[in-house]
């Protein structure tokens, strides 16, 4: 991550965007485990004042991967493709897509399928805001 917080290597934008969805599961092992809560937070607090992540995010990785979950950060072990490929029923029977929930401040490649309107917005767990809408062209 360069100084103002935005990394400049897209493995690690897409280790923090697994871990905010990870965060989001209250019943993971991010919520249950301390040793990996407390290296989360240090994560996230690394991130929040425009520091560099990458060694903690290894950290984290590598005792998620030990705890026995064996995706570990997984997303960014994909081949490399663009994000919205990889969305369910992207392209499903012809029909794309529209819109998506992506990251509030524009740091990482996490993507969410909307909820219904009538359900609590999906949060980041790195910013606390809600995932913003976006559409896809």
């Amino acid at each position: 991550m360069t100084g103002d917080g935005r990394s400049g290597d897209e493995g690690s934008d897409a280790r923090l965007a697994q871990l905010c969805a990870r965060l989001a599961d209250r019943a993971g092992p991010l919520a249950t485990d301390p040793q990996l809560a407390a290296v989360s937070e240090r994560v996230l607090d690394a991130v929040r004042s425009g520091q560099d992540a990458a060694a903690e995010l290894d950290l984290l990785d590598d005792l998620l991967l030990r705890a026995g979950y064996v995706g570990g950060l997984g997303a960014y072990r994909t081949d490399g493709g663009p994000v919205f490929s990889v969305l369910p029923g992207a392209s499903a029977g012809g029909h794309p897509v529209l819109e998506a929930l992506v990251c509030p401040a524009d740091r990482c490649p996490r993507v969410e399928l909307p909820r219904g309107a009538r359900e609590d917005p999906t949060v980041c767990a790195v910013w606390g805001r809600a995932l913003r809408r976006d559409r896809i062209a």
